[in-house]
């Protein structure tokens, strides 16, 4: 059976010339460094979002609770017994 020996060694053959040789390349310091501050940037961004929503529920709520007050205001003004105006004309001490 040559024919299957040879496969054999050709298929041995194949898979160690598609092995890498040596030690794989080692990145340099740009890109190390590049990728760390990315991804330290991705966590920040993360917490400043939660941060910023707090904020902006926060100034939500504000303005809502600032909004019915100033409605109560209106309406109780509204709804006030009217008092008499006052005069600014005094009458005349001869007549």
């Amino acid at each position: 059976m040559p024919f299957t020996d040879s496969r054999e060694q050709q298929a041995v053959e194949t898979a160690r010339s598609a092995a890498p040789q040596g030690q794989p390349e080692v990145p340099s310091w740009g890109p190390v460094l590049a990728t760390t501050v990315k991804l330290w940037a991705a966590r920040r961004r993360k917490r400043l979002r939660r941060s910023r929503r707090a904020w902006l529920i926060a100034i939500c709520v504000l303005a809502g609770i600032d909004a019915v007050v100033e409605a109560e205001k209106a309406s109780a003004a509204r709804f006030s017994p009217a008092t008499p105006p006052t005069s600014t004309i005094r009458s005349a001490a001869w007549a």
